[in-house]
């Protein structure tokens, strides 16, 4: 692949993975061999093929005895995004547990998910895509967000220093602090 510089190695040891669905911050992976999906045992891609919605076969490498760096029989694998619009490799997730690395094996993985942004993915594999008023990174402003406000602004001794990394997800109104008025904003924003 040669925006990533990943590459398929074939040899006797190989195992085979079939992606159904994989989304990006809430959407669909682009098709049309843009969007990639990879596979890696540590750093090592051993393993990479195209989107393609509803069925993504990417064929991946083992060791064989000459190569080290590649997995064995019972070997945890991960798996990366390359998004073409954006040019970047984005660790992807699955719900559920991948399967260990195995020899002579068809997996099927039903979903993969990952974001771009720095927040945390939701446990249903969706993006929090804008944490104004969410502080606590659930996907979901309410009650318990306005909490963690009033917490900051209660055990904050240097106001300026402490809302330095909540204000992104705070600071409602944009004035540099974290007080009164934000939490008004996030009520209203419940109500």
């Amino acid at each position: 692949h040669p925006q990533t510089g990943w590459e398929i190695i074939i040899n006797q040891n190989m195992a085979f993975y079939f992606i159904e669905s994989a989304y990006l911050n809430n959407a669909e992976l682009e098709e049309e061999q843009t969007d990639v999906i990879g596979v890696f045992f540590n750093d090592q891609n051993i393993g990479w093929g195209f989107y393609s919605s509803g069925f993504t076969s990417i064929s991946t490498a083992g060791d064989d005895g000459t190569m080290p760096n590649y997995p064995i029989n019972g070997d945890s694998i991960t798996f990366k995004f390359y998004d073409y619009s954006s040019n970047q490799v984005l660790n992807a997730f699955s719900l559920y547990n991948l399967p260990l690395w195995q020899e002579n094996q068809f997996f099927n993985i039903q979903n993969l998910y990952s974001c771009s942004s720095d927040y945390l993915m939701l446990n249903d594999g969706s993006c929090v895509t804008n944490c104004m008023g969410d502080p606590n990174l659930d996907g979901q402003i309410d009650i318990l967000d306005v909490i963690e406000m009033i917490d900051l602004i209660i055990n904050c001794e240097t106001p300026p220093n402490c809302f330095l990394d909540s204000l992104e997800c705070t600071d409602y109104n944009n004035d540099q602090m974290i007080n009164i008025i934000d939490i008004i904003l996030v009520i209203n924003t419940i109500l």
